[in-house]
């Protein structure tokens, strides 16, 4: 049997900070901005990509060319 961890060190470091989020969520502390700021940037960039391909998607359609998914 394998010796590795459920999660990547990366995986449990997003963990650990998604779990800090939370404990100010449940005591009604306001979550501090540098808490947040990595996540918001993170939805960002997400958001961006989604963007991308939607609108490559897009111009594809509108000269005729076919996409199928």
């Amino acid at each position: 049997m394998s010796n590795r961890g459920v999660f990547t060190p990366a995986q449990w470091q997003e963990l650990e900070h998604q779990a800090l989020i939370f404990k100010y969520l449940m005591a009604g502390i306001p979550v501090p901005p540098d808490l947040v700021v990595p996540i918001r940037r993170s939805l960002e960039s997400i958001s961006a990509r989604f963007f991308h391909q939607q609108t490559s998607k897009a111009i594809m359609l509108c000269k005729g060319g076919r996409f199928w998914g």
